[in-house]
């Protein structure tokens, strides 16, 4: 409800394509949000006809400009309606069931327009994208990763909502990383989730969509098996990165943006002082503290004596570079 009275105060206000972020979920099960909107969105929303259309569209295997077309038809009206009844009537639907060569003709078109708002991209990318990426067992086809990164060219912000927060929050709490005898290991599982993740990255994201993906990978949280989340601030376990997380903080830090928010870089340095206890040896987080004093120096000047104490608790060949950049830096202050 929160998200929403966001978007009608947008409204109220003129900001027609405010960035509220709709959570795929949020409001599906309220009473009263399903109770008013039911007879909408079945009977005044979209006929039976073209629902029946629309689904055929959808089931339909084979590939073809016909059918994005006849897909791009019966959606139009459909993505206009406003994000939470968009979203319940998406629903209804598999998106993710279109082969990659449709799904990814018809999303290069949708992209084209400026008539859909962001929160309903959001939307339709997840429904799309989210489950076919989280399914997947090997790399993807040469169709699907097109079609992500046409995507992150044109609508980054939404793609980075859409799936990467959600791929980077599995990456946190589904195993990537676990715990034997006070040692932290990291496994390959996730790779080709993270393999697109990488992608995107290197495409270029806005600042804003950088720091989004920094919060979420610095959450000091994990999944327990009943599908709860726990956070133990005491918990090294729950304080160290992934393999998966330490290599897409690596493509991030190598592009231009800064870090405003003391808090957030200080929680980012806490989860990599308790990675590096646990890795001394590991080559790819003292790689993440020479990114840091080379091309974020300025956001670290008040944190430069911490993070010259967990430059020196790792013992990797880039240890020496990284306290020669912090004692330049030192000279500077």
């Amino acid at each position: 409800m929160y998200a929403s009275s966001q978007l009608i105060r947008a409204k109220e206000q003129g900001r027609t394509d405010s960035r509220i972020p709709i959570p795929i979920e949020e409001n599906i099960g309220d009473p009263d949000i399903e109770k008013s909107h039911q007879l909408t969105i079945n009977e005044d929303l979209i006929e039976p006809e073209r629902f029946l259309r629309l689904k055929g569209c959808l089931e339909n295997k084979s590939n073809g400009t016909d059918i994005c077309d006849e897909l791009l038809k019966e959606m139009d009206p459909i993505i206009r309606l406003p994000p939470v009844q968009f979203q319940k009537l998406c629903k209804q639907f598999d998106m993710s069931q279109l082969s990659d060569d449709t799904l990814r003709v018809f999303c290069n078109e949708l992209v084209k327009r400026d008539d859909i708002i962001f929160q309903n991209y959001v939307i339709l990318f997840r429904m799309a994208y989210l489950d076919k990426i989280r399914q997947l067992a090997s790399m993807p086809s040469r169709s699907l990763i097109s079609s992500i990164l046409n995507i992150a060219r044109i609508k980054g912000r939404a793609l980075v909502e859409a799936l990467l927060l959600p791929l980077l929050n599995d990456a946190n709490s589904i195993g990537i990383q676990y715990q034997v005898n006070s040692l932290c290991f990291y496994t390959s599982k996730g790779r080709p989730q993270l393999d697109i993740i990488q992608k995107v990255n290197k495409q270029g994201l806005d600042e804003i969509s950088i720091l989004a993906i920094l919060r979420v990978i610095t959450q000091e949280t994990r999944s327990t098996s009943s599908g709860h989340t726990m956070t133990d601030p005491n918990s090294t376990y729950d304080r160290c990165f992934s393999e998966a997380i330490v290599e897409t903080i690596i493509a991030i830090l190598d592009q231009k943006f800064h870090i405003d928010d003391t808090q957030l870089m200080r929680q980012f340095l806490l989860r990599l002082e308790a990675s590096i206890e646990l890795q001394p040896d590991n080559k790819k987080l003292a790689q993440i503290l020479l990114l840091l004093v080379t091309k974020h120096s300025v956001d670290l000047l008040q944190e430069l004596q911490y993070v010259k104490e967990i430059a020196e608790k790792t013992k990797t060949f880039l240890k020496r570079t990284v306290l020669s950049h912090i004692a330049n830096l030192e000279k500077n202050v």
